[in-house]
């Protein structure tokens, strides 16, 4: 008959799940793995909630003036799907205008790879400015160089990450530490 522990578990996984809520917000909610979560929910239907499209933007929000109308989404998505459905459900999502979704990366399918495809696509979002760009970069140098040797700072030692470029090289007004950026 096999195994049939944690069966409450599985259905309040599957429960979650319909209802929009993530793998690891399940997995943390049941304590339990993300890979139980995603063995017992892999059939169910998964449709984001609202406004949980962005959430890793907020911190950006208190350290920098973020102008929403240079937000970007490029949507990912499978030849024969509905692309003005998935422009309206992610602009409603995201909250940002469909005028700001760019040319949409269309995939053709590959039945050797998988054979779900997601109905409404994957958005990817992206901020054009390089003021900002600039600033985040700098402070992301200006963490590298703490005195403190995070994970991140470790990396840059071991060459992973570059720490003396701030800024994009090829922007104008870029600048290597101690230096102007060459030309590209």
């Amino acid at each position: 008959m096999g195994y049939r522990g944690k069966v409450v578990e599985q259905q309040r996984a599957r429960d979650l799940r319909a209802e929009g809520w993530t793998m690891p917000e399940i997995a943390a909610e049941l304590e339990v793995s993300k890979g139980s979560v995603s063995h017992w929910t892999r059939d169910v239907e998964f449709v984001p909630r609202r406004g949980r499209a962005l959430p890793r933007t907020v911190w950006l929000r208190r350290f920098f003036e973020i102008d929403e109308s240079r937000l970007r989404v490029q949507l990912y998505l499978h030849q024969g799907l509905d692309l003005a459905e998935a422009v309206t459900f992610w602009s409603q999502l995201t909250d940002i205008p469909a005028s700001q979704f760019t040319k949409p990366y269309r995939a053709v399918p590959d039945p050797s790879i998988r054979t779900s495809r997601h109905p409404l696509g994957c958005p990817g979002v992206a901020y054009s400015c390089s003021r900002t760009y600039r600033a985040v970069m700098g402070l992301v140098h200006a963490l590298l160089a703490s005195a403190g040797q995070s994970g991140v700072a470790q990396s840059a030692e071991q060459g992973i990450v570059n720490p003396k470029v701030v800024g994009s090289s090829p922007t104008p007004g870029a600048f290597l530490i101690g230096r102007p950026a060459s030309g590209p």
